[in-house]
């Protein structure tokens, strides 16, 4: 059975958080262009995107001071946006996502867990302590380009006109997907804004590169990156360099935010099958993300990088058709062999 099964498991339900209640209220959808003040949440060396699972664990009262503000708020959202460190210095992202609260419990001892999920892209104008002005940015699926147009039939060659048509590279970046991952099934079946940000959370990219997608100015730039990472994607070591995993069980993986009791949120890619690995410590379910399996630290034998946790069905309580061992590794201690290659080459375009 193939890894990807294991979104039945925890990453649409984030079991280990506990029984969560679900929020009766919708957020509100903002109108692209419209500027709001809405509570801010920073993440370190994590990115989300529309449609993403955000797990909480929140013990910090000025973290649970969020959550309430946003369920307070007409709009019942709240900014998320990725926090890099600088020299020391905390230095935010120019672009985020709007996050609305789908299930959440205060639970004993004072902690709030939460399950959110990414709505909309925005982009901060001011942040004035823990609340953000933003903009919402336009994410509108795009018209399909005349035939005659996409012929020639313009003052640009077609093959230039192609790199705009973000129906067409949808329609690649589809084919490529089955050519490298057959089995796979859960592709997004959106229009091109749908499958960008689906592509963004399914290809096993690190939160520089998920960054740099999310401030894409529309699916056709996001796609058309995608499609030159995919022809040439190969699962590496961040420290060495060495090969984890081949490009048809990255694609044929699972992949999600997962937070654990310290409230460090962890952003992974979950493989089927890894090579030049080894594992610390003896298997615990203590605090899993998957009931039912233990876990091991995962390293890299060659740099000693630390690059996620194995995980190995410890009981019975398991589900009938998942896999027996699967690993989970951190987007940050990922090379994707050509990613860097394509980006770089998009700027010289």
């Amino acid at each position: 059975m193939d890894a990807s099964r294991l979104t039945e498991l925890s990453h649409e339900t984030h079991e280990y958080l506990g029984i969560l209640d679900d929020e009766t209220a919708s957020a509100e959808c903002l109108a692209a262009g419209t500027e709001h003040e809405l509570p801010l949440l920073t993440l370190d060396g994590a990115v989300l995107i529309p449609g993403e699972l955000l797990p909480l664990w929140l013990r910090n009262p000025a973290d649970k001071w969020i959550i309430e503000s946003a369920r307070k708020s007409d709009s019942r959202l709240f900014a998320v946006v990725q926090q890099n460190w600088q020299h020391g210095i905390p230095v935010l992202c120019a672009v985020g996502c709007t996050a609305e609260i789908k299930r959440m419990r205060q639970v004993q001892g004072g902690e709030t867990n939460v399950v959110a999920r990414g709505c909309q892209r925005v982009s901060v104008l001011a942040v004035t302590g823990r609340t953000a002005r933003v903009r919402v940015l336009s994410d509108c699926e795009p018209r399909r380009m005349d035939a005659a147009v996409r012929g020639g039939g313009a003052a640009f060659a077609p093959w230039v006109l192609r790199r705009f048509d973000a129906h067409e590279l949808a329609a690649v970046a589809r084919l490529l997907l089955h050519k490298l991952s057959p089995e796979r099934t859960e592709v997004c079946t959106g229009g091109p804004v749908g499958l960008s940000f689906w592509l963004c959370h399914a290809l096993p990219l690190d939160a520089s590169a998920r960054q740099r997608l999310l401030e894409a100015p529309h699916a056709a730039a996001r796609l058309h990156e995608q499609v030159a990472i995919m022809t040439r994607l190969d699962l590496r070591c961040t420290g060495c360099s060495s090969q984890l995993c081949t490009a048809s069980k990255v694609l044929a993986s699972a992949a999600g935010l997962f937070v654990n009791p310290y409230g460090a949120v962890h952003d992974m890619v979950i493989v089927s099958e890894i090579m030049n690995t080894e594992t610390l410590g003896r298997p615990t379910k203590e605090a899993s993300w998957f009931p039912g399996y233990a876990w091991q630290i995962l390293y890299c034998p060659t740099c000693e990088e630390h690059l996620g946790w194995k995980f190995t069905q410890a009981d019975t309580s398991c589900r009938t058709g998942l896999p027996k061992q699967f690993w989970g590794i951190r987007r940050s201690s990922l090379l994707a062999s050509g990613l860097y290659e394509s980006l770089h080459t998009s700027d010289d375009s």
